[in-house]
């Protein structure tokens, strides 16, 4: 499965949002896997 640049931005930003939020903190942002962070779509 290939990844956009627009779903690889997607992703890091959500996880940018919870960081600031302080809603994770930068450990449990590392700890965390990539997926957990992907943006979920419909297949189109």
């Amino acid at each position: 499965m290939n990844k956009t640049r627009r779903t690889v931005l997607k992703s890091t930003g959500a996880m940018a949002t919870l960081l600031s939020l302080g809603i994770v903190t930068a450990e449990q942002a590392h700890a965390a896997g990539r997926a957990g962070f992907d943006a979920k779509t419909l297949d189109e």
